[in-house]
């Protein structure tokens, strides 16, 4: 089962993200940091802060900005990593690069006429 951890500022909830992941079994130490969002914000210093959590917790970065990279690298990145960072910044920017890369799929509708969700496009097509 795969798991998500939402916070509006990493660096913040450094203690709480470092006893979830103590709970973790065989679980790496090894990022996948995305920071496409940011490209398009003047003020980015919450990028190098969350990195620099990352850091100071013992994990590897690998950064993948998903604007200047190709399609099966990133996808390939993507679905081998097992914690996944998808820093903050110009979400649609950061939709719009993903659509460009066709890394995001729509979900069917529900019958129930539920909105349909997006997710990454993990799996090679």
């Amino acid at each position: 089962m795969k798991q998500l951890f939402l916070c509006s500022y990493f660096a913040g909830v450094k203690k709480s993200f470092l006893t979830i992941m103590q709970r973790k079994k065989n679980l790496e130490n090894k990022v996948l940091f995305i920071p496409t969002a940011g490209n398009k914000e003047d003020y980015t210093a919450y990028i190098d802060e969350a990195q620099q959590t990352f850091r100071d917790l013992g994990f590897e970065i690998e950064v993948l900005d998903i604007a200047s990279c190709d399609r099966e690298t990133a996808q390939a990145k993507i679905f081998q990593s097992k914690i996944l960072y998808i820093s903050g910044g110009n979400t649609f920017y950061l939709l719009q690069e993903l659509k460009k890369k066709r890394l995001l799929l729509k979900k069917e509708k529900k019958e129930d006429n539920e909105s349909s969700i997006m997710k990454l496009a993990t799996h090679p097509s």
